[in-house]
């Protein structure tokens, strides 16, 4: 017999209407609103706002991680962290974002900020700073 953990087991169909539970065994199962797959938040409406502001989130994180470092990492290993750190979340999805999302000035801007943000630390490092707390 096939037995479902009512917990941890969701189900998400796209679209307007609300579903009925579904019975899986003895368990009864209930729509959710947004489900999360392999990094991706996914919605009924396939919208990609919530994504969006899931990866603005993470990567303003991922900034802040660099401009730490930055004191204390001089530019050039600096330099090559940016893309570990940062780059590889922008990449990631951004192609399925773009092509299915059409994207407003608004998130295109947000993105573009944040990665110059990270260009921006990666570009200082310690042995900067050091010269620049000198003048």
């Amino acid at each position: 017999m096939l037995a479902a953990n009512e917990s941890k087991t969701k189900f998400i169909m796209f679209g307007s209407h609300k579903e009925k539970p579904i019975r899986v065994g003895r368990a009864q199962i209930n729509e959710s609103e947004s489900e999360e797959l392999l990094g991706f938040s996914y919605n009924k409406s396939l919208t990609w706002k919530h994504q969006l502001a899931n990866m603005e989130r993470e990567l303003r994180k991922r900034v802040g991680i660099l401009r730490r470092l930055s004191w204390h990492l001089p530019r050039s290993i600096l330099t090559k962290m940016i893309e570990p750190i940062f780059t590889s979340k922008l990449r990631y999805g951004i192609a399925l974002i773009c092509n299915c999302f059409n994207m407003d000035d608004v998130a295109t801007r947000k993105l573009n900020t944040l990665h110059r943000a990270a260009m921006k630390a990666g570009a200082l490092g310690a042995d900067n700073i050091l010269l620049m707390k000198s003048y």
